[in-house]
C-alpha cells in the first residue's frame, strides 16, 4: 500500500508540475505577444511621426525655395549671403525640431500637468492652491528670461551670418571670380 500511495502522490506531483509549466509557458507567450504588440505600436508611432514631420519640412523647403526664386536681385544685394544662408538653415532646423518633437512633447507635458495637478489637489488642496498662486510669478520671471535669451539668440544668428558670409566670399575672392 505505501508504494501505491507513493505512486499516486508522484503522479499528482507530475500533473501539478506539468500544469505549472503550461501556465508559465502560456503567461510567457502572452507577455511576449504583448511586448511584441507594444514594440510594433511604438515603431509605428515613431515612424508615422517622423514621416509626417519630414514631409512637412520638405514641403516647407520647397515653398521657401520657390519664394526665394521670386525675390528681386535688389533684395539679395541688400543682404549678406551668409546671413541669408544662416537664417534659412537655422530657422528650418528649428521648425523641423518643433514638428518632430515639439507637438508630441507639448501633448505629453499637458497631460502630465493635468494629472499631477489633480494628484496634488487630492493629496493636499491647501498646498496646491498656494502653488497655483505662486505659479504666475514664476511664469512672469520665465518670460523675462525668455526675452533675454531670444535677444542673445538673435545676436548669435547675426554673428553666425556674418561669419558664414565672410567664409562664402573668401573662396570666391581668392579664385578671382568676384570683383
Amino acid at each position: 500500500m505505501p508504494s501505491s500511495r507513493r505512486s499516486a502522490a508522484c503522479s499528482r506531483a507530475r500533473a501539478a508540475s506539468a500544469s505549472a509549466r503550461r501556465s508559465r509557458f502560456s503567461s510567457t507567450t502572452s507577455s511576449g505577444a504583448r511586448a511584441t504588440k507594444s514594440g510594433l505600436a511604438s515603431f509605428a508611432d515613431e515612424y508615422l511621426t517622423a514621416w509626417v514631420g519630414e514631409r512637412f519640412v520638405t514641403s516647407l523647403r520647397i515653398r521657401l525655395f520657390a519664394h526665394l526664386q521670386k525675390l528681386s536681385v535688389g533684395w539679395f544685394e541688400r543682404r549678406q549671403l551668409g546671413d541669408i544662408i544662416s537664417r534659412l538653415t537655422g530657422d528650418i532646423a528649428a521648425i523641423e525640431e518643433l514638428m518632430l518633437t515639439g507637438v508630441n512633447m507639448t501633448l505629453t507635458y499637458s497631460f502630465q500637468l493635468l494629472f499631477f495637478a489633480g494628484m496634488m489637489f487630492v493629496l493636499n488642496w491647501q498646498l496646491t492652491l498656494a502653488s497655483f498662486i505662486a505659479a504666475p510669478a514664476f511664469l512672469l520671471l520665465s518670460r523675462a528670461f525668455s526675452r533675454r535669451i531670444q535677444n542673445a539668440s538673435r545676436d548669435l544668428r547675426r554673428r553666425s551670418g556674418s561669419i558664414t558670409s565672410v567664409a562664402e566670399e573668401t573662396p570666391a575672392q581668392s579664385s578671382g571670380t568676384n570683383p
